[in-house]
């Protein structure tokens, strides 16, 4: 085969692979009806891990035919191994191993919901004897049909939010929702507390090595249990106007 035609098929392969519902791109979808069960599989018969309501925000990340495969909600039971973390502060701990399970049930026999890596910091909400219940972590997934996720869009998302906000911040929270970019960035850099960020309680800063500044969106606790680590960020950026870029957190691990 000729190089311009062997290009032209592996542009072609490319296309078809993108467009296949098994590598649709991640993108925000919002519940449209009450009560709807999170599965640990794509079929009807697969074991129900949680349930999820009318409004509730997923992160789709796969398509199969008639489901999609998205991040594991709050509301989702997770557990993890005592052995296999040290508590940081509070309730915060850091994985001391790569490939942890997390679990459905504090038990070796229940089902994998997902898996953590060494340093990773989780959120503990419970202590369950030789266990610990956490919020799940980023890389834990489940299965919803898709006749019950719409696709949100920017002004979706403002709407919702301008809902939750009390009345005097509901200006500014229209005003400063940004789309989230679809880029993912991994910083390394010490955590110090900020106080706000447009006018909401923001969090916190990650300063890098090089002096750059990054707001930091994330779970609150688990940031200010990691004030001035050295922590490393996966996140994917929300605003990049003015000097300091807004992260949101999808990952942190502590470095220190």
């Amino acid at each position: 085969m000729r190089p311009a035609l062997k290009i032209s098929a592996v542009l072609s392969l490319i296309i078809i692979i993108a467009s296949h519902p098994l590598y649709a791109a991640s993108y925000q979808g919002i519940i449209n009806a009450n009560d709807i069960n999170v599965r640990s599989d794509s079929t009807v018969s697969s074991r129900i891990i949680c349930k999820i309501n009318k409004g509730d925000k997923v992160e789709v990340v796969r398509e199969l035919y008639e489901w999609y495969k998205i991040r594991m909600p709050k509301t989702a039971p997770s557990f993890i191994k005592k052995t296999l973390v040290t508590v940081i502060e509070n309730n915060t701990a850091k994985v001391l191993k790569d490939n942890v399970n997390i679990r459905m049930q504090p038990s070796e026999s229940s089902w994998i919901l997902g898996r953590a890596d060494k340093n990773e910091v989780v959120n503990i909400l419970e202590d369950k004897g030789g266990w610990y219940k956490i919020e799940p972590v980023n890389d834990s997934f489940g299965w919803i049909h898709k006749s019950f996720v719409d696709k949100a869009s920017v002004a979706d998302e403002i709407t919702q939010e301008a809902k939750l906000t009390p009345p005097q911040e509901k200006e500014a929270a229209v005003i400063n929702k940004e789309p989230v970019l679809d880029e993912t960035i991994i910083l390394e850099g010490i955590v110090k507390p900020y106080g706000k960020v447009f006018r909401r309680n923001a969090t916190h800063k990650l300063i890098t090595p090089d002096k750059k500044v990054f707001f930091l969106k994330g779970n609150k606790e688990n940031l200010d249990n990691l004030n001035y680590c050295r922590v490393k960020v996966t996140g994917k950026l929300i605003n990049i106007k003015g000097p300091n870029p807004v992260v949101e957190i999808t990952k942190i691990e502590a470095l220190d």
